[in-house]
């Protein structure tokens, strides 16, 4: 629902990454850009509104570097603006809360 509500509303300036149905994938994480803002941008934002959002891959998820996996997929030019968000059974029952905040973000930028 995260993914199809964001993609339905702002397709224009958001790119999920991952969405090839023939790749198994963990449902509850999604990898994402949103153009024009870089993920240093998008991560401050997204900090500021209470939601914790991560910048690169998992497997580095402490350094703040472009994900060298988005860029082997042919998005270099998006690996720069690309952020991942996380549901688990702490932030589950307030996915409604967060996609809302997400909506509202993406909308002011």
């Amino acid at each position: 629902a995260f993914e199809k509500e964001l993609s339905e509303k702002f397709q224009q300036q958001i790119t999920f990454f991952g969405k090839n149905p023939t790749v198994n994938r963990l449902n509850n994480t999604s990898l994402f850009a949103i153009t024009p803002m870089s993920a240093d941008e998008l991560f401050m934002h997204f900090d500021l509104a209470g939601l914790d959002v991560s910048i690169g891959s998992a497997c580095s998820s402490q350094a703040a570097k472009e994900s060298r996996v988005i860029k082997a997929m042919g998005y270099d030019k998006l690996a720069s603006h690309s952020i991942r968000v996380s549901f688990g059974p702490e932030n589950l029952q307030n996915s409604s809360t967060i996609l809302r905040k997400v909506k509202t973000l993406i909308s002011s930028f």
